[in-house]
């Protein structure tokens, strides 16, 4: 009896660290590969250029991701960084059973590289009446760096708060 008290136990015990690891445990599985792959015309007389490496790969990516096609999954990885056009170098992911997720690095014009009408030099403000920034780095679809204008400091700024200084 003591026997299978102890059994008992120790098979509850697997069972249940099983199951917390599996709810806990992201599930994506690599599903292919391409050379390139974009949702939109690709004019071949431009000259793009590498804007940003490995996009949408890390594990915070993977489990963010709640595309329903590939499509999406591509159109959401491009739109994180301004200036995208198209992703070389891709990977596409099936994650949770579910939704689809692609890495890959992302092309496009660094010329026009703005979100949301703001680009690289531009000159801001976080409030109306506050110092004046310029913008160095278009980070990702929602933050950029800015840096203040007299003092040099750096800091990151959602495109929410900032408004366009004449």
């Amino acid at each position: 009896m003591f026997v299978k008290k102890y059994f008992m136990k120790k098979i509850i015990t697997l069972l249940s660290s099983l199951c917390i690891y599996s709810c806990s445990h992201l599930e994506y599985k690599e599903i292919g590969t391409l050379s390139m792959a974009a949702t939109r015309n690709v004019e071949t007389n431009q000259n793009y250029s590498l804007i940003r490496s490995y996009m949408g790969g890390s594990k915070d990516e993977l489990k963010n991701s709640k595309a329903a096609n590939v499509k999406e999954a591509l159109e959401n990885t491009v739109a994180q960084t301004p200036g995208g056009e198209f992703l070389k170098n891709v990977v596409i992911y099936l994650v949770a059973g579910k939704y689809y997720a692609v890495s890959g690095d992302v092309w496009g014009i660094s010329a026009n590289q703005q979100y949301r009408g703001y680009k690289v030099g531009d000159k801001v403000r976080l409030h109306k009446n506050g110092p004046d920034y310029t913008i160095t780095e278009l980070k990702d679809n929602k933050k950029c760096l800015i840096k203040e204008d007299g003092n040099g400091k750096v800091k990151e700024a959602n495109y929410d708060d900032l408004l366009k200084s004449y």
